[in-house]
């Protein structure tokens, strides 16, 4: 088995995880309807805050794991956050999702 270098990993993981915060982007710009083809029947969202609310909690889901990992930094999950909302300010109207502090090594 190939041993990826730490660097790389860190790499590979801070483009995965900026690919999600900017998938988020992507669904805040679909209609309603198109973005609820993709979930269950009995769930659907009913507004665009919704989905952005939860593609976002997922992105940082996604960050926190990795921090718990040590494949990045707290600092990097943050700068990744304060990235997105710079990239997308119309998303700005929605609360920017922290990091459970709780869940990391001290």
């Amino acid at each position: 088995m190939m041993k990826v270098p730490p660097s790389e990993l860190r790499e590979r993981a801070l483009a995965l995880i900026r690919a999600e915060y900017d998938s988020v982007a992507s669904f805040a710009k679909l209609p309603l309807e198109t973005v609820n083809r993709g979930a269950p029947a009995d769930l659907p969202y009913r507004s665009t805050d919704e989905v952005v609310d939860e593609w976002t909690s997922r992105a940082t889901a996604m960050a926190t794991f990795a921090v718990n990992l040590g494949v990045i930094t707290r600092e990097d999950a943050q700068e990744l956050i304060v990235s997105f909302f710079e990239r997308h300010p119309e998303l700005l109207g929605h609360p920017p999702p922290r990091l459970d502090q709780d869940s990391h090594p001290r």
